[in-house]
């Protein structure tokens, strides 16, 4: 049963930005399912990489079909990375507006920065994880300021999950391209692409992870909206 609490009586209803975080959801799973591909593309050419070194005969159609193959699901990725990251810093900066527009003072920074911060060398290592933080503990702390009965999750494992998988991901890349690049033998692009395969499933955890965060946010924001609501709606008219 919901106990509302007395006293706490915002002024502004946040924006709504239930639509941000759908397509950003949606981009998440894109990303999900492209990595996939990737993953079959890499494979099927360590399939015959294999083949070729153990004297079995593959054809030119077949490595050009590989390389085809790895080659769009490679264009693919970065345009759907490309759409993931303006789709999320999107949704990311109304997350962070929803919470000036209800609470004065934010002491880590403003709307802009939660953006800008994700570009920013240095800042751009520990910033975005402090923000993401401050949306994930402020939104639901709202939403206990008015509900006697909502409880804060302080434990943040989904933010610690994101940024944690995003730092992974973007390591296990980097070392596999840099395997591939001094690659000279044949098992040693097998090598190479062998990480890049494992890199590919860590990037696929990644987009989950982020896809889980934002559904959990856009959940919080839904009720701080019906709350904030509900209160304007049972207020007593001026006189």
């Amino acid at each position: 049963m919901e106990t509302h609490r007395p006293g706490f009586q915002p002024e502004n209803l946040p924006l709504d930005n239930s639509s941000r975080a759908k397509r950003a959801i949606y981009v998440f799973g894109l990303i999900m399912i492209s990595n996939f591909m990737a993953i079959c593309a890499i494979f099927y050419q360590n399939v015959l990489f294999r083949r070729y070194d153990g004297g079995g005969g593959v054809s030119d159609q077949e490595f050009d079909l590989s390389d085809s193959f790895i080659l769009i699901t490679a264009i693919v990725q970065f345009l759907i990375y490309i759409t993931s990251v303006f789709l999320f810093l999107y949704w990311f900066r109304r997350a962070y507006t929803n919470l000036e527009r209800i609470e004065e003072s934010l002491p880590n920074t403003n709307n802009n920065m939660a953006v800008w911060s994700f570009f920013i060398p240095i800042a751009n290592l520990f910033k975005p994880y402090y923000i993401m933080e401050e949306v994930w503990e402020k939104t639901q702390e709202l939403i206990a300021r008015l509900r006697e009965d909502f409880r804060v999750d302080y434990s943040n494992l989904w933010v610690r999950l994101w940024w944690a998988f995003f730092f992974v991901g973007k390591a296990a890349q980097q070392y596999a391209f840099r395997v591939e690049d001094k690659a000279v033998e044949l098992s040693q692009y097998i090598t190479a692409n062998n990480l890049y395969i494992l890199a590919s499933l860590v990037e696929i955890v990644s987009a989950w992870v982020v896809l889980v965060l934002i559904a959990k946010i856009s959940e919080f924001e839904s009720i701080l909206f019906r709350e904030i609501q509900f209160l304007k709606s049972t207020k007593s008219p001026a006189n």
